[in-house]
């Protein structure tokens, strides 16, 4: 009897042995039966990437354009109205010659922080330009002040329509 046990113990734990390396090779083959991403996959993504790109980029740009404009007129606006009550109280323009941005916050008590043009103010005594060049110098805006008079051709000799 003894005998016969060592050698069903021995068929048993060859059958064990048996039994860990098949699941082990069972383990390995599902790792690699695992599907991943091919090659033809991932291009097809990155193209449908780059169609909706090209669709969203100009949109998102003229976005940006529009903000910078609103901000633009926004910005000439406060400093004109600054400007018209400057002269209301001092019956004159501030500082004849020409100025930058930093001026006319200082002056104005403004604080217009623009990083996308550059501001020069310009005052000859009785009128005003004010002149927004973009950074890339792609355009100018200018914003104008001057008396209406004789080259104004809306009012004549003194009185106006």
């Amino acid at each position: 009897m003894c005998g016969q046990t060592k050698e069903m113990s021995i068929k048993f734990l060859n059958q064990n042995y048996r039994n860990l390396i098949m699941i082990s090779i069972n383990l390995i083959n599902n790792k690699a039966n695992k599907k991943a991403f091919t090659l033809a996959e991932m291009i097809i993504v990155v193209i449908i990437i780059g169609i909706i790109t090209t669709f969203a980029l100009p949109k998102f740009t003229k976005s940006m354009e529009k903000e910078r404009a609103r901000r633009l007129e926004s910005n000439l606006t406060i400093i004109h109205s600054a400007l018209e009550i400057w002269e209301a109280n001092a019956q004159s323009y501030p500082a004849n010659g020409s100025q930058d941005l930093d001026y006319l916050n200082n002056s104005l008590r403004l604080n217009i922080l623009d990083s996308d043009f550059n501001y020069t103010y310009t005052n000859n005594g009785s009128s005003y330009t004010v002149d927004a060049q973009k950074i890339d110098n792609s355009y100018t805006i200018r914003l104008t002040e001057a008396p209406i008079g004789p080259t104004n051709p809306s009012c004549q000799q003194g009185t106006c329509p």
